[in-house]
């Protein structure tokens, strides 16, 4: 059985399916994927596992000088960076720099973000995806292996 082009589209149209394939269309270039495979947790995803996490993925742009969790309320969502150069600040020290791919607010590696020293500010014009932390959550225990990944990372690290 099959249905044309057409009849599928007004089958999906205004559902959540149409809006899942609008948003991988929009984001799914050779970057994504070069960002997700250079994941250090995301690098060995099946091409559907990746396209879930793409699913997921919101862009956004952040402008050089600025920080990435001005609204504090931004810190409940999960950050990975897919281009330019992230800063994390205590006072005017740079303590850390964000490397291309790299999640940023993990949940499960607990880091200083949350103190209000701390910043993350855009060392050059950067573009980064959002996945909003209940989605990410869905997405690990979806896929338990990455989950185990994270929380073994957390162990190593000492934290």
């Amino acid at each position: 059985f099959s249905i044309s082009k057409g009849s599928f589209l007004r089958l999906i149209r205004h559902t959540k399916v149409e809006q899942n394939i609008r948003r991988i269309a929009n984001i799914r270039n050779g970057q994504s994927w070069n960002m997700i495979k250079a994941n250090h947790f995301f690098k060995n995803l099946s091409s559907s596992q990746i396209t879930h996490l793409e699913a997921i993925l919101t862009p956004i742009e952040l402008k050089k000088g600025k920080e990435l969790f001005e609204n504090k309320m931004d810190l409940r969502n999960i950050y990975i960076l897919l281009d330019g150069s992230l800063a994390k600040m205590k006072g005017n020290e740079k303590t850390y720099s964000y490397k291309v791919g790299e999640l940023i607010n993990n949940p499960f590696i607990p880091d200083d973000i949350y103190n209000v020293q701390t910043k993350i500010i855009a060392e050059e014009d950067c573009h980064l995806y959002i996945i909003p932390n209940k989605e990410f959550e869905d997405f690990v225990n979806d896929n338990p292996g990455i989950k185990m990944q994270m929380m073994y990372q957390k162990r190593e690290n000492g934290k």
